[in-house]
Order: C-alpha cells, then sequence, then structure tokens
C-alpha cells in the first residue's frame, strides 16, 4: 500500500458485497491480498482513500483492521456494512449511527456488555451527526451490539433491545473500532438494517464461508434439510441490496463534507 498521507480516510467492511459500495465510487490505484485480507487504496471524489475487507466475525475484523493500521495511518476510518435491527422502530434499510458498542457474548449474556463497552470518540461523531442532519438523512444514533454469532429470532432481539437498550446487533464493530482505538484513529461505525427486529430468517453459517461466499454443496445439504431456506435467499438478497444501495448514498454524501 503507498498511501501513507494522512489525509487518507480508510474504510473498512466485512464482505465483499458491502465493499461494492464503496468500488462502485473508487477510482483503485492499488490493490493487495494478504490472506483473507483485501486491501484497496484510490480515490472517491478526490478524496484518497483506503478500502480494508476484512471477511465475517469479530476476530477477522480485528486482524484485518490491525494489519492495515501497523502500516498506514488514515485520519478517519470509517466501519460500515450490515446490521441486524433490534428496536422494533427501526426498519430496514435504515441508517445505525453508533455512540457506543458493546461486546455481547452469549453465554455471559448481560455481564459481557458491561465489561467490554467502548464509547465512540465524540469529535468525529459529532461531525458526522451533523453531516446527517444537515442533509436531512434519516438515522438512529444508538447503542450497537457486536456478537460472535448472529441473531435471528425476533422474539430474541426484542429482549436485547430491552434488556441492552440496544438498537442493532452485527458481528464486526467491536473489533473495528477497537483497533482503530488502539491507534489513536478516530474512528465511526455505520451500520445499515437488513433484518429488522420483526423478521427472521434461517442460519445462513453453514453454507457461507467467512468471506461471504456460498459454498455450493453445503447449500444443497442445508436445504434438503431445511427447504425453507431456498424461498428466503431471494428475498435476502433483495434485503441486501437496498441496504448497500443506502450506504453508497450516504458514504458519497459523507465524503464531500469530510
Amino acid at each position: 500500500m503507498s498511501l501513507k498521507t494522512k489525509s487518507a480516510i480508510a474504510i473498512v467492511v466485512a464482505l465483499p458485497h458491502e465493499s461494492k459500495a464503496v468500488l462502485s465510487q473508487m477510482k483503485v490505484s492499488a490493490k493487495t491480498k494478504y490472506h483473507q485480507i483485501k486491501l484497496y487504496e484510490g480515490t472517491i471524489k478526490q478524496t484518497p482513500c483506503h478500502l480494508v475487507i476484512t471477511g465475517m466475525g469479530l476476530e477477522r475484523a480485528y486482524e484485518g483492521t490491525r494489519f492495515f493500521l501497523e502500516t498506514q495511518k488514515p485520519q478517519y476510518l470509517i466501519n460500515m456494512g450490515y446490521a441486524g435491527g433490534l428496536d422494533p422502530e427501526i426498519k430496514n434499510p435504515e441508517m445505525i449511527l453508533a455512540d457506543k458498542i458493546s461486546l455481547y457474548d452469549e453465554e455471559k449474556k448481560n455481564k459481557s456488555c458491561h465489561e467490554h463497552e467502548i464509547q465512540l470518540k465524540l469529535p468525529l461523531l459529532e461531525k458526522i451527526r451533523k453531516i446527517l442532519q444537515k442533509e436531512n438523512e434519516k438515522f438512529h444514533q444508538g447503542k450497537l451490539l457486536s456478537a460472535r454469532h448472529p441473531i435471528l429470532q425476533s422474539n430474541k432481539k426484542l429482549e436485547l433491545h430491552e434488556s441492552l437498550e440496544a438498537i442493532a446487533i452485527d458481528m464486526e464493530s467491536y473489533s473495528v473500532i477497537q483497533a482503530a482505538n488502539e491507534k489513536n484513529i478516530p474512528a465511526i461505525s455505520m451500520r445499515f438494517i437488513v433484518d429488522a427486529q420483526k423478521e427472521e430468517l434461517s442460519d445462513t453459517s453453514s453454507f457461507i464461508d467467512d468471506t461471504g461466499k456460498v459454498k455450493p454443496l453445503s447449500l444443497i445439504t442445508t436445504s434438503a434439510k431445511n427447504p425453507k431456506i431456498l424461498l428466503e435467499l431471494p428475498s435476502l438478497a433483495m434485503l441486501a441490496q437496498k441496504a448497500r444501495q443506502h450506504m453508497e448514498e450516504t458514504l458519497m454524501m459523507i465524503l464531500e463534507h469530510l
């Protein structure tokens, strides 16, 4: 990676599908791959940018972000991606602007959230909030949970909202912001809802790997046991497409002001 200017902005996502919201607008000048981590550099509307694709999950998100920040010092780091809604009032594909992120461990339940919570740094958070308000962009600010496993049941999502006062959940934000904080890089997390609180999805982890790719043989095996999942996939793809489009539009708006 050659862009070492502090004026560069880093954008960190987990999945290639999420990265399309960035790459569709990015003039790429270089790309690198290290194990499962993909790194791009270039410009978006003359703004120097890095794109980091870490892979899915807390460990990959931390390792990928940390690896990138060992050699780069961006002015800002923007973590983006999909999330599940916990607050019944939040719909697909609305935006979440996290002001705090808690690590959720289903085995430890509430204890882990109090022991492992990151408060987002105010200067950048306030700057992004003001940009969104100036542009009349609807968003929800509040606590985001990051979990090791997806929470797919509507009653469980509502329980987390009520017991932990969280509005959405994902699987990477805590680790990305943690890695940025360790390097003193101002960072925010913006998430876009794919499955709202009332929606229930089947678990796709058996046939989707950590990079978001479908494993055909595993899909056949899973669908044989649960034929309903084949009916859910087109709907899920449509929801993800809406979230990605909103992600792209919001990113372009923010970069114009930053």
